[in-house]
């Protein structure tokens, strides 16, 4: 009996237990960063969160990842733990949150904490109108501006980051972006100083550098009355998003209703069609007397009928349509990159695509996205069309492809171009052994070297890009991140220009500033022999374009078969009507 109240007293105790964590009853935890939610470029912070003293393992979850993005385990108190960030740059600013992990299971999620990185970019202006000094219930305004074509400008008095403001940018010609921030009636407790900050919507945490420090000071007016104003967005503010918020609704609406009506007139329309093309092709003949064919449009009628209507669908022509675009007979496009594929921070880029005259509209896809990232309607002369990027910055670099769209459906797709930012860090630096100057056939190394860790590092010689090596970094203790690139057996084909750079494996079309340029100077040897060693490039890399250039002949060969045959089959197919109509 006693044995028996054991036992149930025991599997009492594990229900208690499952059902209190069902219930939610393991506390939440808490999630904060050290020294701030605001971290410049290159500075360390870490993230803290706060849970139980049962915590076996604490879990740190980034925005958009399924997976946690950290896992350590709990300090000595195991009510919290701490996740280190050495270098903050771009690819850890984001949306966290924590959760913790006990016998009884895991937690419910931290609230959000929004981890901001600013110094990406330069720093805008921030002015005040009318002055810094101003009494209370007067009405000022801020205004941030930049050259930098920013989506949007948030203000921030400092110490007070949970009470920012946040506007999308305005633009005139010829002026800078900016944004005025507009308070209604102001008050001592608005004294403070001031500084905004500019940032993309696609990357709404990565900010740039700070404003210059605006001093606000506020004193009572002589017959001030009491005022509820709080330090929030003014009401105009929120009545201006109502209005937006009211065009949108009515637009949609009549998006809708015209939808309807143009679904209902095709409909209409269909119906008239079909009974005009029954009483056309109605006829008091027998059957058997006449041959049927099925038309283009699927009109099963014959003699004086089925020539009517022959007229207005020749045979072949539809068909010969369709088939020259499931073959895929379009043309491939061409992209590239003006003035070139590597382009420093802020600087304007264009993106050229080119393809048939007879497009009617060209299309840019991002990699990784499913739809067109732009599109353009082509230029006078039709047959390419341009992309054009103002300002270079992280959010444009990647992997691009065009294609473009006919009368007769959409080309494929053009071959891949990378689009490299660089400028986005500190510079590495570039060393060579044994020296610059060496004679033909002596091995090389080039030693590129940076305090910060990057995960790769490239080497280019200035004028041959497409020819760069990418190695990834070493690390030893106490020494700064590096990789070599050895060449063997150098020629004075290798003469030049040499300048490395660094970059993260997570975002590889991202560079950081230039090395110093290094000149390479490669002088015949005595017994010097004949070579065969090119530039860089291996002579696998010239045979892959003769194969490419081969393929594309061979191709283009088809086509012009295909396109003839075609052309003689609907000529034939046309003499036989002909002939069949006359008998």
């Amino acid at each position: 009996m006693i044995t028996m109240l054991t036992v149930l007293l025991y599997f009492g105790l594990i229900l208690e237990h499952r059902t209190a964590v069902q219930a939610g009853l393991l506390p939440k935890p808490i999630i904060w960063a050290d020294p701030g939610s605001m971290i410049a470029l290159y500075k360390p912070v870490i993230i803290w969160c706060q849970g139980s003293s049962e915590a076996q393992e604490y879990l740190l979850h980034k925005e958009r990842s399924n997976n946690p993005w950290d896992k350590v385990l709990p300090l000595e108190t195991r009510n919290k733990a701490k996740f280190y960030i050495d270098l903050m740059t771009a690819s850890y600013a984001g949306i966290y949150k924590c959760y913790y992990k006990s016998a009884a299971g895991f937690s419910e999620h931290s609230d959000d904490m929004e981890l901001v990185m600013t110094g990406a970019y330069e720093n805008p202006s921030l002015s005040v109108w009318p002055s810094p000094d101003v009494t209370s219930r007067v009405p000022i305004a801020f205004n941030c501006s930049s050259s930098i074509g920013f989506s949007r400008f948030i203000l921030i008095q400092e110490e007070k980051y949970n009470l920012s403001w946040i506007l999308d940018s305005q633009h005139q010609a010829n002026q800078p972006f900016y944004a005025t921030f507009v308070l209604d009636a102001v008050t001592p407790k608005h004294s403070g100083t001031f500084r905004c900050y500019g940032s993309f919507r696609n990357e709404p945490q990565v900010w740039s550098q700070s404003s210059n420090p605006l001093d606000l000071m506020v004193s009572d007016s002589v017959d001030q009355s009491p005022t509820h104003i709080e330090d929030e967005a003014p009401a105009s503010h929120h009545q201006d998003h109502t209005v937006e918020n009211l065009i949108r609704m009515v637009l949609a609406a009549l998006v809708l209703m015209t939808l309807v009506i143009l679904l209902l007139e095709a409909w209409n329309f269909k119906k008239v069609e079909q009974d005009e093309t029954r009483t056309f092709c109605k006829e008091t003949y027998s059957t058997d007397r006449f041959n049927f064919t099925w038309l283009p449009q699927g009109i099963h009628c014959g003699s004086q009928c089925e020539k009517a209507l022959r007229e207005f669908f020749p045979p072949g022509l539809i068909l010969e349509h369709r088939t020259a675009v499931q073959a895929g007979l379009l043309p491939k496009p061409i992209i590239w990159a003006e003035p070139g594929s590597m382009i420093a921070l802020y600087k304007p880029v264009i993106i050229w695509c080119q393809g048939l005259s007879e497009a009617q509209e060209y299309l840019l896809l991002k990699n990784q996205s499913k739809n067109p990232w732009d599109k353009q309607v082509p230029l006078e002369t039709r047959n390419k069309a341009k992309f054009s990027i103002e300002y270079m910055t992280a959010t444009y670099a990647d992997i691009y492809k065009c294609y473009y769209k006919t009368a007769a459906g959409f080309s494929e797709h053009s071959d891949a171009m990378e689009l490299v930012m660089t400028g986005a860090y500190e510079n590495p630096s570039l060393s060579i052994w044994p020296s610059p100057d060496v004679t033909s056939g002596v091995p090389i190394a080039f030693n590129c070297s940076s305090s910060i860790r990057f995960g790769k590092f490239i080497l280019i010689q200035e004028g041959n890009y497409n020819l760069s090596w990418i190695v990834y970094s070493q690390h030893q203790a106490n020494q700064s991140f590096y990789a070599t690139f050895v060449l063997d057996a150098v020629t004075p084909n290798h003469n030049g220009t040499f300048r490395c750079y660094g970059s993260f494996r997570n975002e590889p079309q991202i560079w950081s500033k230039s090395s110093n340029p290094l000149d390479l100077m490669v002088s015949d040897s005595v017994d010097q022999s004949p070579t065969h060693i090119e530039d860089e490039a291996p002579a696998s890399h010239h045979q892959d374009h003769t194969v490419e250039n081969l393929i594309r002949m061979v191709l283009a060969a088809l086509v012009l078969v295909t396109l003839v045959i075609l052309l003689l089959e609907a000529w034939n197919f046309k003499k036989v009507e002909q002939d069949a109509t006359r008998t």
